[in-house]
């Protein structure tokens, strides 16, 4: 059984849950430009969460994503659902 990379695995869990709480399917390049969004200040910053974790809400196509974002590996977590009203 082949392992995975907690990067990769960090990937993975966030496309499955942009899918499942937006309804988008993020392929490999609308990933990237998101996190450079976020890498790039133009993402609006909410809060931190750790040393390592920061909350962002990022805009990509008429679609507010709210990401929780790893700096130390450049990676988006998670997408959290979306705010309802």
């Amino acid at each position: 059984m082949a392992t995975r990379s907690k990067a990769s695995a960090q990937r993975m869990h966030a496309k499955r849950r942009a899918y499942e709480r937006y309804g988008v399917s993020l392929n490999r390049t609308v990933y990237h430009q998101l996190v450079q969004k976020i890498i790039h200040q133009d993402a609006q910053f909410l809060k931190r969460q750790s040393l390592r974790v920061t909350l962002h809400r990022v805009e990509h196509d008429g679609i507010e994503y709210t990401v929780a974002y790893d700096k130390l590996r450049k990676t988006i977590i998670t997408c959290l659902p979306r705010k309802e009203g």
